[in-house]
């Protein structure tokens, strides 16, 4: 009878630590300070700070040392047999063939995160509404309060960088009036893990998963400015005109940023003579808008005003499913 075949590496399950320093590493480093690019092992969890965001998993393994987490994940990742645990100034490990020492610190370098006690029931609603705001989130040198956050606010989220702003209905019931620093955002959307509970104190929040897990953020303690002013401003909402996208990707590679409405067209430039024009009926001479920000809401736009009139000039609103949001127009072609 043949020998039965060893379980390869890669389809053996991770380990509690492994999973847990995965989950870890969305916000540590390889190279930069002690508290970037170690975590802190104690009390059957794992936590590590970068200093705006802090990260806690749960762990099986009863360790009390502050490794070094990237080189920690390596060695794990090569771990083929049951893990054997010495603590001393290093952590020592050793696993069929391989023995590897992860240098450590002292466990008073590292600071003890704790997180905020839950006071409310979550789900992955939240999640896909910091992704579609995130949307707004285009490189900026603006670093007004707005710019810089995501406002958690009671059953809706709200993005902007100044110029693009969107709001998505999440749904849940929450307190209003929250600034999330915008570092949140690639955390929260790169785990897989599935939201279950939301913590707060004065200045921090929670997101609790359902295994225990967590990601806490400060708060500003800046305010964000009345956004309704914009948002619910009177508009004439008209679904969006046949081959409008069609038309922004076709002339997209004629244009550095900018696309033109003209009558029944849009193009790539001011003079119609010039890069490329794409003919959309329904749609009218005049705004100019920038092309990038117009194809980041083809997924979620429904209906549209391409031309609601501000103090200066002009932008656009839309409506989605369970989002809108507001687009500010280029004035005299100037990105």
């Amino acid at each position: 009878m043949a020998r039965p075949k060893k379980v390869k590496t890669e389809d053996q399950p991770d380990s509690s630590l492994l999973s847990a320093l995965k989950f870890i590493s969305l916000i540590t480093k390889d190279i930069g300070t002690p508290s970037e690019t170690h975590v802190r092992l104690q009390n059957n969890l794992a936590t590590a700070s970068n200093g705006i965001l802090a990260l806690g998993c749960p762990i099986k393994e009863n360790l009390n040392c502050c490794p070094q987490n990237s080189l920690l994940v390596h060695t794990l990742s090569k771990c083929t047999n049951d893990i054997e645990y010495q603590q001393g100034l290093m952590l020592s490990i050793k696993s069929g063939k391989l023995k590897a020492t992860i240098p450590c610190l002292a466990l008073d370098l590292i600071s003890n995160i704790t997180p905020d006690e839950p006071i409310a029931i979550i789900d992955n609603r939240l999640k896909q509404g910091f992704e579609v705001v995130g949307m707004s989130s285009m490189d900026t040198n603006n670093q007004t309060i707005y710019n810089a956050s995501i406002l958690l606010n009671g059953p809706s989220i709200v993005g902007t960088d100044g110029k693009v702003l969107i709001e998505y209905w999440h749904g849940i019931d929450l307190p209003k009036g929250l600034p999330i620093p915008k570092n949140v955002i690639a955390p929260l959307l790169k785990s897989n893990k599935t939201l279950a509970r939301f913590g707060m104190s004065q200045t921090s929040v929670t997101f609790w998963y359902d295994d225990g897990s967590w990601i806490k953020s400060q708060l500003y303690a800046e305010q964000w400015p009345d956004i309704s002013a914009i948002l619910d401003r009177p508009s004439q909402q008209a679904a969006v005109p046949k081959d409008f996208f069609m038309g922004l990707e076709a002339i997209k590679g004629f244009t550095d940023a900018l696309v033109w409405f003209g009558p029944s067209h849009v193009r790539s430039h001011a003079d119609p003579s010039v890069g490329a024009l794409y003919e959309v009926l329904g749609i009218k001479e005049g705004p100019i808008f920038n092309i990038k920000q117009l194809l980041n809401i083809k997924a979620h736009i429904k209906t549209v005003d391409f031309n609601v009139s501000v103090q200066g000039g002009n932008m656009l609103l839309w409506f989605g499913d369970n989002c809108r949001g507001a687009i500010t127009g280029i004035r005299n072609g100037e990105n």
